[in-house]
C-alpha cells in the first residue's frame, strides 16, 4: 500500500501502486459496508467497480494509522530548530533531519511501533549502529484518545546529510503505510539578472551596491534574493530579477 486516507464519514481509501506507469488502484472501504468500490486511476481517468450488495466483501482489518501529512525540519543536536517545518531545507546543510506526522486512527489509546526506512538517491537503505534489521530506526508511541481525531506525532530525527532524491517509508506490522520523497533540496545558487545601463541615468545616489568579493557573493546574493532586492548594482548595472539554480 502506498498511502491511505480517512474521511469524516468513517470510510477510507487505500492507494496501491502497480507495475504500470501512472496507474494506481484505490480500494474504498467502510467498517460496516466492507469493500464497496474499486477504482483504477490512470492519469486523469478513473474507472470504478462496485461489488453487488448481496456479495458483501467484509473488511477484516484497517490501517493502523491514516497519515495525512509528513513534515521535515533541520535541527541541531540539542533539538533547536535551524530550518522549521515547511521551510526550504538545503540537504547539505542538514544537521539532523527531524520528522513528524499528522495522523488519524481507528484504534485509539493503543501503543504502536512504526518502522522507518530512509533511502539515499541510489535506493540504499540508510542505517547506523542502532538500526533494527531491515529498517533505519523504529519509534513507539501511544495513539490519540479519540477515533479519527487528527493528531501530530514526532518521528524523531536522523543525523545525516541529505539532498535531492532521498525517500522515506513508514511501516507498521510489516505493512507499508506511506512512502514519500524527502523534500530536501540540493545546494541553491542565487544569480542576479543584470542589465547594463547608463550610470548617469540611474538617478540614485548612495543606494547602489558594489560588486562583492567572489568568496562573499553566494551569501550576499542569497540575502538580496530573500529581501527581494532589485535596483542599482555596481556602477553600470541594475539587478532586474533573480535566477535560482539547484545543484
Amino acid at each position: 500500500m502506498k498511502s491511505s486516507e480517512f474521511h469524516n464519514d468513517g470510510t477510507w481509501d487505500e492507494v496501491y501502486n502497480t507495475n504500470l506507469r501512472r496507474v494506481s488502484i484505490i480500494l474504498k472501504k467502510d467498517r460496516e459496508k466492507g469493500l464497496y468500490r474499486v477504482c483504477i486511476h490512470k492519469r486523469d481517468n478513473i474507472l470504478y467497480f462496485e461489488p453487488d450488495k448481496s456479495d458483501k466483501i467484509a473488511v477484516t482489518e484497517s490501517p493502523s494509522l491514516f497519515i495525512n501529512n509528513i513534515q521535515f525540519a533541520n535541527v541541531d543536536k540539542k533539538g533547536k530548530i535551524i530550518d522549521n517545518y515547511g521551510e526550504v531545507i538545503i540537504g547539505a546543510q542538514v544537521k539532523n533531519l527531524s520528522m513528524k506526522v499528522a495522523y488519524q486512527t481507528l484504534i485509539p489509546d493503543s501503543l504502536i511501533t512504526l518502522d522507518i526506512k530512509l533511502f539515499d538517491p541510489n535506493g540504499k537503505l540508510m542505517t547506523n549502529a542502532y538500526s533494527p534489521e531491515g529498517f533505519s530506526y523504529a519509534v513507539s508511541f501511544k495513539t490519540g484518545d479519540d477515533i479519527a481525531d487528527l493528531v501530530e506525532q514526532s518521528l524523531g530525527s536522523w543525523k545525516a546529510k541529505f539532498g535531492k532524491g532521498y525517500k522515506l517509508e513508514i511501516h507498521h506490522n510489516a505493512k507499508l503505510l506511506v512512502a514519500v520523497d524527502i523534500p530536501t533540496k540540493g545546494l541553491l545558487t542565487y544569480r542576479p539578472i543584470l542589465v547594463r545601463v547608463d550610470s548617469s541615468k540611474l538617478g540614485v545616489r548612495g543606494a547602489k551596491l558594489d560588486l562583492p568579493r567572489i568568496n562573499q557573493r553566494q551569501y550576499i546574493f542569497r540575502d538580496l534574493y530573500k529581501r527581494g532586492y532589485v535596483g542599482p548594482f555596481g556602477k553600470d548595472y541594475i539587478i532586474a530579477g533573480w535566477r535560482v539554480e539547484e545543484r
